[in-house]
């Protein structure tokens, strides 16, 4: 099947679309498997789904008499036996390690500036010269300890970075206040930092760094514990608990251009009477009357978000 999926991607342009049916010619016996109703991988969907955009019909031929497949499948100058293919081959070349730091994040003046700072530490020049003279100390999992490579110096393959005027600085900048990194606080940038390079107390260094940074102070969330939410008492019977709520500046309509709804926390039923907005707290309590208490009673309990019925005047 996914010869022929193959096969039909590298002809698409001639096939689809034909208005007759085309001829594809196999001698797989297996293609019978997919006669039957089968429960489709995710893989072999997206095969039934690319099908149907061809009209085609299998014809079975016998292997012996496809010559003209085997023609160009099967030259003897392409022959690889098994016992040959696949040897002595490398998956991960030199070139894809060690220099990983300087690819990421280090641009070229920041790469010139640590290669000229490794020359003028005598720390760094007195180490390299005990690199130069003793055996090349290696960990457990077979990593080089300490390394020189292209006037670059390696901590367990990250790079380090010598204490020179701004360039410890530069780097952090680059890890934190990058537009596609987007400031991602002390723990974010250590561990950006961290993955590549290396110098003596860097996650202090790191955490005054953030810890200045302006941008992030202003924008750092809350930790103040939040108060936790009280919900109401379940009213006993209905109309014992109302909610009140006032939608002003609407359209006029009868002289009207705001609402009152009462709604019943119980019941959930509701009253929507119209009112004006420069309606008071006078104004209120005689709707109320006029229109719930007549109705309803007196509640228990109001609720309400609105403060036009704490206006007087």
């Amino acid at each position: 099947m996914l010869a022929i999926i193959n096969a039909l991607k590298d002809w698409r342009h001639f096939l689809e679309g034909l208005p007759k049916p085309f001829e594809i010619w196999s001698d797989h016996e297996n293609l019978k498997y997919w006669r039957e109703p089968q429960d489709l991988s995710r893989r072999q969907a997206r095969w039934a789904q690319y099908l149907s955009r061809f009209n085609f019909v299998l014809t079975h031929i016998a292997g012996v008499k496809n010559i003209k497949a085997d023609v160009l499948s099967r030259r003897p100058d392409y022959q690889v036996w098994d016992f040959e293919d696949n040897k002595d081959q490398i998956v991960l070349r030199p070139e894809h390690f060690v220099k990983i730091a300087t690819s990421y994040v280090l641009n070229d003046e920041l790469e010139r500036r640590t290669r000229e700072a490794v020359v003028q530490e005598a720390e760094v020049l007195q180490g390299l010269e005990k690199l130069r003279k003793s055996r090349l100390h290696r960990l457990t999992d077979g990593t080089l300890e300490w390394e020189e490579s292209d006037g670059l110096i390696y901590y367990k393959e990250k790079l380090y970075i010598p204490n020179a005027p701004g360039l410890r600085h530069d780097i952090v900048k680059q890890c934190h206040d990058a537009i596609t990194v987007g400031h991602p606080g002390r723990w974010g940038t250590i561990e950006a930092v961290t993955q590549f390079y290396w110098w003596p107390r860097m996650k202090e260094f790191i955490t005054k760094y953030t810890d200045g940074c302006d941008l992030c102070q202003r924008m750092k969330a809350a930790t103040h514990p939040k108060a936790t939410l009280q919900p109401n008492e379940v009213p006993e019977g209905p109309w014992q608990t109302i909610g009140i709520d006032f939608i002003v500046k609407l359209p006029k309509s009868n002289g009207y251009d705001s609402i009152a709804v009462y709604v019943d926390h119980f019941t959930k039923q509701t009253h929507v009477l119209p009112i004006n907005k420069s309606i008071n707290a006078e104004g209120v309590a005689d709707l109320h009357v006029k229109e719930i208490f007549r109705l309803h009673g007196i509640p228990r309990k109001i609720f309400s978000t609105g403060a036009l019925y704490l206006r007087h005047g």
